[in-house]
């Protein structure tokens, strides 16, 4: 087993912190090593351990034979391999160099910890029974955190459970939020690791209401024993609503990307502060429709929002006042037909967009773009006839996984590129 990289724990610490400037450019990306393995019928979730650069991948999830995998960051070898059955999501903690996992089951939720050596502890039965939807984990202090969904079958509406428990799967606090009408949809968790505020957010939509396409932004702050410091109501937001969500740890700040699930409808982005003030908010339509989106923050608190489209994606930066500073329109595919993937992962320190495109009879493909538009680099990671992808980086060196499967085909690839 490789040793933590404490030059990179440290880059990583730095860049949350807001210590170190972005580059100005970036070299292409080119291909370190590529794995291949009988990994199952369905996409490898990939995560990037922040201590040590490593690609943990997750196969078989929702299968009830799910494998979790370690490998190497610089030479792509598989360090473990570990059944976690049950489990759907995962995360590294950096404060202990462990996975954690978590799945729901008819009995409720549990959690299982995989150490750096690839040891399992669990799964270990939790008192939660609602739904997983969301998973963090506190980067400072090890706190595990999930955001589940407890569906009702009477009138009373579908409630958000935030619970929290200790690295070591004790248990913390478990809240419930119950809406006063209508429909809820729980989406969004992120945990702050300076000040270690549990962040939840999700939509809420009344029964009755002449705006059939506005839905109620809901953003909940706990702090890490419980203790629900504020909640904030944001109405007007286009429907059906599906947040992404940043934080920026070094200005309290909490950033929120609704991605529109219909045609012709804005991308929305919202910014508040530790107190849950709204300190600014944009709407903008760049593309006809968005199939995904994501956001990060910059270690000068830029915010970075992408969304991707059939054929295109929008690229736009903003200052911490939310002022434009960039925005741009790139082509990701040829044509709308022949891309299937549309799949993001923003390096913020370097200020890059990589976005994973293709599939079918069209090569796969990692193409790099600065937030101005320009291109940095493109370059295919697969020409099999695949259809399911992932993609991440890894913010302390730049280095980018991606995952790739096949349709009824258990042959999976995991690319590295690095520059």
């Amino acid at each position: 087993m490789r040793l933590i990289r404490t030059a990179g724990a440290l880059v990583a610490a730095l860049v949350m912190a807001g210590g170190l400037a972005a580059p100005v450019a970036a070299a292409p990306l080119q291909i370190e090593w590529v794995d291949d393995s009988q990994a199952g019928q369905v996409p490898q979730q990939l995560v990037v351990d922040p201590a040590t650069g490593d690609a943990l991948a997750l196969a078989g999830a929702y299968s009830g034979s799910e494998v979790l995998r370690r490998l190497d960051a610089d030479t792509g070898a598989v360090e473990w391999t570990v059944p976690v059955p049950g489990m759907t999501h995962f995360a590294a903690d950096p404060s202990t160099g462990q996975v954690v996992l978590v799945g729901s089951r008819d009995a409720g939720q549990f959690l299982t910890f995989v150490s750096a050596d690839g040891s399992v502890v669990g799964p270990l039965a939790t008192t939660v029974t609602a739904k997983v939807m969301r998973l963090a984990v506190d980067a400072g202090t090890g706190q595990v955190c999930t955001l589940g969904q407890e569906r009702r079958r009477s009138a009373t509406p579908n409630a958000w459970v935030t619970a929290c428990w200790t690295s070591a799967g004790q248990p913390v606090f478990a809240d419930t939020w119950q809406p006063p009408a209508g429909s809820t949809v729980p989406n969004a968790l992120a945990i702050d690791p300076s000040s270690h505020r549990v962040y939840t957010a999700g939509t809420s939509r009344p029964k009755a209401g002449r705006h059939k396409k506005q839905e109620t932004l809901v953003l909940i702050a706990h702090d890490a024993s419980g203790a629900q410091r504020w909640k904030r109501v944001q109405r007007g937001v286009f429907a059906p609503g599906w947040f992404d969500m940043a934080v920026d740890p070094q200005r309290g700040r909490i950033h929120l990307v609704n991605q529109p699930s219909l045609i012709q409808s804005p991308m929305e982005l919202y910014s508040f502060d530790a107190r849950g003030t709204l300190r600014f908010t944009r709407s903008w339509e760049d593309l006809g429709s968005v199939y995904t989106t994501d956001v990060g923050v910059t270690p000068e608190g830029d915010v970075l929002v992408v969304g991707g489209g059939a054929a295109t994606a929008t690229l736009r930066a903003y200052a911490p006042s939310g002022r434009v500073r960039s925005k741009a329109v790139v082509r990701i595919a040829r044509d709308r037909r022949e891309n299937y993937l549309q799949e993001i992962a923003i390096d913020p320190r370097r200020g890059l967009a990589h976005l994973l495109a293709g599939g079918g009879d069209t090569p796969i493909r990692v193409a790099s773009f600065t937030f101005r538009g320009k291109k940095r680099s493109d370059v295919v990671v697969d020409r099999r006839h695949a259809i399911f992808g992932e993609i991440a980086v890894d913010p302390a060196v730049g280095r980018v996984y991606t995952s790739v499967a096949l349709v009824d085909d258990p042959a999976q690839r995991i690319t590295a590129l690095s520059r």
